[in-house]
Order: structure tokens, then C-alpha cells, then sequence
């Protein structure tokens, strides 16, 4: 199915809204204006669009602990995104969860978590219950090359051949894990061979060109919500931050588990965002000047977005435990 100049349009600006938003993130942080774990995933943006493009609204979406470009891309409200980054009643998750516990049940996203590995089974229950009640839902669930050895993605892979689940295991290999090279965690270098064990369709692809990243997913969707077969693709893509924000995480490239070299030239020569303006480019799509406007408008609405989540209130204190206990006040 070819790609309509609208569709590529809706590709860049939302990389591009990605981008900003984590670039603005950086920046709160480094300030000391947001507090609690942040991680980006500047430089995965393709993958994140491209995937995400492939999803009816309706759909399913579980993430992980780097998920602000999964919620925007899926149609998230940035607003609510931003107050609950703030740690603000007016959050998604009314200012409990912050960056790394995001959720829209509106947009399909049923939730984040820094557990390593952890949501990719829960991706798989909300496949099974698209299945029972025959709502024809797919379910997608992304985790990285670190969390693809745990014991809950192979189960996870496994249970959802075994049952015929519509669910698609997106893997986003950006070779590093935290701070531990894909390649000494693992002796397969291509990590979606593993799918063949558990007889579900795999495959990779350049995570780096949205356009790819969308036409594989696409097809993997559908067949997902046709057949419900699940599916394994695997992203190949870098992240160009560290894995962390924050003094904790400052100048780990310099205790050598990334290759600056290589390091630099991914940044310079495959930033996906900057592929794509060019791309675009050629095929007359585009022009420097929308592009410019694409940019403008992202950082207007991300800084407004920003004044509103700081002047938002924050959770009252006699209603610290309200949404994570019950009503008795008990676990």
C-alpha cells in the first residue's frame, strides 16, 4: 500500500513534536524544574511514529519506561502528558506516575513501567481480551534489546503463539541496553531469529526510516487483526542520548560501552528526523520553510504546554493515596 503525501507529512511533524518535546524535557530537567527519572528516546523517533502510524486509535499500546514519544505519536494528550511530568493532579495519572508510569486510556495507551521486560505479558492479556470479546483490537507492546533476554518476552512470545494472540512484539535494538553492548548480552545479532522458535512471524527492519518502519508494522497489523497471529519485528535503531537523564548518568560514554566514534556518526549521518526532511525534499513534499513552521509550532505548543503544567496544582496532600489504594485506605 503506498504512502500519501499527507500520511508523510503526519509522519515528520509528529518525529518532529517527539523530538522537541524531549529536547524541552532535557532542559526542565537540567534546570532542576522536573524531578523523578526521565529517559528519551531522541534519535528512535522513526521507529516510534512508524509503529505507531500503524494503529487504529482504539488500539492497544503498552510501553516502557521511555514512552513520551509512544503516547504522542499514538494521539496522547501532551497537556496531561506534561502536568503529569510536573507531578500534577491534572497528569494523566493525576500526578502519581510521572515520566516513566505514563497512561491514556483515551488514545489506546493502557500504561508505562520501569520494569524491565515487565509490560510485554500485559500486552499479551490485552490481546487475549480483544480476543474473547471479539472486539478486533491489536495489541503492540515495545521493550528494548535489554529487556528481549528476560524470561516475560520469551513467555510473553511463546503464550501468544500458543494462544494465536493479535499482538505485536516491537523490539527496538538500539545496541546498548543501559550501559551493556547487544552484542555481550547476546550471541544472536539479529535478535528477531528468536521468533522462529515460537513459529510467529519476525522480521527486521531500518529503524532509522520511518516510511520502512510503518510499512512492516502495517502489514504485521494486519495480519494481526485479520488472523490474529502475533508478530516480532525488530527495529534497528540507536538512541543518541545516554539512557538516563541527569548528573547520575553524565559522561558513562566515556567508560567505553558505546564507540564515540560510531556514536558520532550515527548522530550525524542517520538522525531519522533529518533522512526524512531530506527524503521529503526530493520528492517535492516538502520545503525548508514548512519545515521551519513544523518546528515553530512544535515548540509553541510544547512551551505553552510547559507554562500551564507549572502553574497547574499540585495533588493535595490529604489525597496522596487516592487512585493507589483503595477506598479503605489499604493495598
Amino acid at each position: 500500500m503506498s504512502i500519501s503525501e499527507e500520511q508523510k507529512r503526519n509522519f515528520l511533524k509528529n518525529m518532529i513534536l517527539i523530538r522537541e518535546f524531549e529536547k524541552k524535557i532535557v532542559s526542565l530537567v537540567e534546570e532542576g524544574r522536573i524531578r523523578g527519572p526521565v529517559h528519551t528516546a531522541i534519535g528512535q523517533e522513526a521507529t516510534i511514529v512508524g509503529a505507531c502510524s500503524a494503529l487504529e486509535k482504539t488500539d492497544y499500546l503498552m510501553g516502557n519506561h521511555r514512552s513520551h514519544g509512544y503516547m504522542l505519536a499514538k494521539g496522547g494528550n501532551l497537556q496531561k502528558m506534561m502536568d503529569e511530568i510536573f507531578g500534577k493532579e491534572s497528569g494523566v495519572n493525576h500526578g502519581r506516575g510521572g515520566s516513566m508510569h505514563l497512561a491514556d486510556a483515551a488514545a489506546g495507551s493502557i500504561g508505562a513501567t520501569g520494569i524491565v521486560g515487565s509490560g510485554i505479558p500485559v500486552a499479551c492479556g490485552a490481546a487475549l481480551s480483544s480476543k474473547i470479546k471479539k472486539e478486533n483490537k491489536v495489541s503492540m507492546v515495545f521493550f528494548g534489546d535489554g529487556a528481549s533476554n528476560e524470561g516475560t518476552a520469551h513467555e510473553s512470545m511463546n503464550l501468544a503463539s500458543v494462544w494465536n494472540l493479535p499482538v505485536i512484539f516491537l523490539l527496538e535494538n538500539n545496541g546498548c541496553a543501559v550501559t551493556v553492548p547487544a552484542e555481550k548480552s547476546s550471541n544472536v545479532k539479529d535478535l528477531y531469529v528468536r521468533g522462529a522458535g515460537y513459529g510467529i512471524y519476525a522480521n527486521k527492519v531500518d529503524g532509522q526510516d520511518v516510511e520502512a518502519v510503518f510499512s512492516e508494522v502495517q502489514s504485521a497489523v494486519e495480519r494481526a487483526r485479520t488472523k490474529s497471529l502475533p508478530a516480532l519485528i525488530e527495529a534497528k535503531t540507536y538512541r543518541f542520548r545516554e539512557h538516563g537523564e541527569g548528573r547520575a548518568y553524565n559522561n558513562l560514554m566515556e567508560r567505553g560501552y558505546r564507540d564515540k566514534e560510531y556514536h558520532d556518526y550515527m548522530v550525524a549521518s542517520r538522525d531519522p528526523i533529518k533522512l526524512y526532511i531530506d527524503r521529503l525534499k526530493v520528492e517535492n513534499v516538502i520545503t525548508d520553510d514548512e519545515v521551519d513552521e513544523i518546528i515553530t509550532n512544535a515548540v509553541k505548543q510544547i512551551d505553552e504546554a510547559v507554562k500551564k503544567a507549572e502553574e497547574a496544582q499540585l495533588p493535595a496532600e490529604t489525597d496522596y493515596n487516592k487512585y493507589i489504594f483503595d477506598s479503605e485506605g489499604e493495598q
